[in-house]
């Protein structure tokens, strides 16, 4: 019999799991914020319908519309 080579495991797989997914979630609360919506009713499927036909996530064309005002609103500022 053939002994292993290489190092041995330092976590079994269900505890590595366990910490990626502790790693993940840190770096998620650190790099991200959350921001939830509320729309009345009709409003989110006309927003999954207009994020379609450009061909993106309704998260990222909702992050470009913000984006957009953002810029438009700052322009608005310094002109004031």
């Amino acid at each position: 019999m053939q002994k292993k080579m290489g190092r041995p495991r330092k976590y079994t797989p269900e505890e590595a799991r366990v910490v990626r997914n502790k790693q993940i979630n840190s770096y998620g609360r650190t790099a991200y914020e959350k921001l939830q919506e509320q729309v009345p009713i009709g409003t989110n499927q006309r927003l999954k319908d207009a994020s379609a036909f450009e061909g993106i996530s309704k998260r990222k064309y909702l992050l470009s519309a913000i984006e957009e005002r953002l810029e438009k609103t700052k322009k608005n500022i310094k002109n004031s």
